[in-house]
């Protein structure tokens, strides 16, 4: 009787298992499709861009880690942007941060900070030229 009592607990524990590895199966499979070296937000680099985030970085001869910033505190930065601005993504690399941002009532563009101090050294403006600043095509301008 005992050996039956046993048997029931460990079948117990394997039906509980296996319930448990379907849902995990079923979720992963039905996630959400990321490839590698993509954000769910969209692609995450593009050429000539540093990897994302999450990307381990090249280990350095010797150890170490190759273009490693000092984990130091920089304090809070304050970006010269619109209140409604939203930063839709965010990549580092070669001690450079890459801020995309969108909205805020200006075009969609991408700020380039500092990674050690957070120093904002410049912007990438994306978007088309205004018709005034466009050139005039049918008289040669």
């Amino acid at each position: 009787m005992k050996a039956l009592k046993a048997l029931v607990v460990v079948m117990g524990i394997l039906i509980v298992a296996g319930v448990g590895l379907v849902i995990y199966g079923v979720l992963t499979q039905f996630g959400p499709d990321v490839e590698e070296g993509e954000t769910i937000a969209g692609p995450a680099t593009a050429p000539g861009v540093a990897p994302p985030l999450d990307t381990p970085a090249p280990a350095a001869p010797g150890g170490g880690v190759v273009g490693a910033v000092p984990a130091e505190p920089i304090g809070d930065i304050m970006l010269d942007e619109p209140a409604a601005t939203e930063i839709t993504g965010a990549t580092v690399g070669e001690n450079r941060i890459l801020l995309r941002l969108s909205g805020g009532g200006r075009p969609d563009r991408v700020v380039i900070l500092r990674a050690t101090d957070g120093e904002r050294l410049g912007s990438i403006t994306l978007g088309g030229a205004d018709e005034a600043d466009a050139p005039d095509t049918a008289s040669g301008r």
